[in-house]
């Protein structure tokens, strides 16, 4: 009866945390890109390419691994501003290991965010793709419960992108912090 006893407490103590830890589930990221590469043009001229852009993700718990370390999985979708419309425009996955100090995507390209170019910096559906790992700061309240989050990218590529209709490759800069869903920029429906 012990051993059953002792098995039976020992099984909570490891199913528990991983029950309840995946502290991310529901939270909203005002998501910072810094982008810079070469832009190229038809002609085969190269230039500078730059821009900041501003989307936001909204997290939840998920079941399938994004990367192949033990820990938290998540999904998310990202809002960008397409014309004047605030809307998804891309989705993904990522890990954060038990210790909570990062995110990671998928071992060949990261975590990727489709980011649309806003029409000020020439974009008329034009978009890039970031690839990044992330180093994840989280602070929690007295109850265990997200008080707030942060991360800032290791890194990030510009593989492939396009802005005002000429080709983009570069690197990029990735922070995010949670923010009050009653802050987006849109209003959320439901």
């Amino acid at each position: 009866m012990k051993r059953v006893l002792s098995v039976l407490l020992l099984a909570l103590v490891v199913l528990a945390p991983s029950a309840s830890s995946q502290i991310l589930d529901g939270a909203w990221f005002k998501v910072s890109v810094s982008a810079k590469g070469l832009g190229f043009s038809p002609e085969g001229e190269t230039g500078k390419a730059s821009g900041k852009f501003t989307v936001y993700m909204f997290v939840q718990a998920a079941g399938g691994k994004a990367a192949d370390i033990s820990g938290d999985d998540y999904t998310f979708v990202l809002y960008g501003e397409v014309g004047d419309v605030w809307q998804i425009v891309s989705s993904g996955a990522f890990t954060t290991p038990v210790d909570r100090t990062a995110m990671v995507g998928d071992p060949v390209e990261g975590i990727t965010l489709d980011v649309p170019v806003p029409p000020s910096f020439g974009g008329g559906g034009d978009s890039i793709a970031v690839h990044f790992v992330a180093k994840l700061k989280v602070k929690l309240d007295k109850q265990d419960a997200l008080k707030k989050a942060a991360f800032k990218s290791l890194g990030g590529l510009i593989p492939s992108g396009t802005a005002d209709g000429f080709p983009v490759v570069g690197g990029a800069k990735v922070s995010g912090k949670t923010v009050d869903p009653t802050k987006l920029p849109f209003p959320l429906i439901g």
